[in-house]
């Protein structure tokens, strides 16, 4: 199989370096690009790129649009052709970072990883449909069709969930490795307790990256917690 491979295959060594390597273009594009860009569009306009790829409708875009101004539009369809560049970075830096947790984990579990390093790479195909249909309503915000907001929400949709499901296994199997599987009380205690604060976060930043990341959060831990329960008794 395929994903058994990725137990030996790259080396340790060369996975460590180059997700190493990755991890500063990643920060880097992540704080400067997105993070102040999201923040200052909210502060000035009530509307970021969040709104924006989960606006769904045409009217909610056409709302967007008249807060954003003509300006304001053209950096944005500037940030969604970098964007184009981050997506490549995030899918291998997530992906190499699951795979080396996963190398260290057992049993099912590690089977879970070994699937979930396709998380950010899938995630990236539904971000690139997502951002074509971005800039089709940027570069041309009086003839675009009604299908292109709900093709790009729905795409940022699927693309939000296998991020988040790829983040909450790496803190999830974080978690289990650094506390042991025999410790289950406190081991559930643990993971459930930040389970609730982190999608307490997420809603505070988005209502519907709450929604998928609590889910995505539950699923991943129901998974894990079976695993856990079959090879402890």
């Amino acid at each position: 199989m395929l994903l058994e491979r990725l137990k030996k295959f790259p080396k340790d060594k060369t996975l460590t370096i180059s997700t190493i390597i990755l991890f500063v273009p990643f920060i880097m594009i992540t704080v400067f690009v997105f993070i102040i860009n999201e923040i200052g569009l909210r502060i000035a306009y009530g509307y970021g790129v969040l709104e924006f790829e989960l606006a769904w409708t045409p009217e909610t875009i056409d709302t967007i649009f008249t807060a954003w101004g003509q300006s304001e539009m053209e950096k944005q369809a500037i940030v969604t052709y970098i964007d184009y560049i981050f997506l490549i970075t995030y899918s291998l830096f997530g992906a190499q970072s699951v795979l080396i947790l996963t190398r260290k984990l057992e049993g099912k579990i590690q089977e879970l990883g070994l699937i979930l390093t396709l998380a950010t790479t899938i995630a990236a195909v539904f971000d690139a449909i997502e951002n074509a249909n971005l800039l089709i309503m940027l570069i041309n915000p009086a003839d675009f069709s009604p299908l292109n907001p709900f093709i790009a929400s729905l795409c940022a949709v699927f693309k939000i969930s296998f991020i988040e499901a790829g983040i909450c296994f790496l803190y999830i199997g974080a978690v289990v490795l650094f506390i042991g599987k025999e410790k289950t009380s406190y081991l559930y205690i643990t993971l459930i307790g930040s389970g609730v604060v982190f999608t307490c976060f997420l809603f505070i930043w988005s209502f519907y990256v709450g929604i998928i990341g609590g889910s995505m959060y539950s699923i991943i831990l129901y998974i894990v917690s079976r695993a856990i329960k079959s090879e402890n008794t």
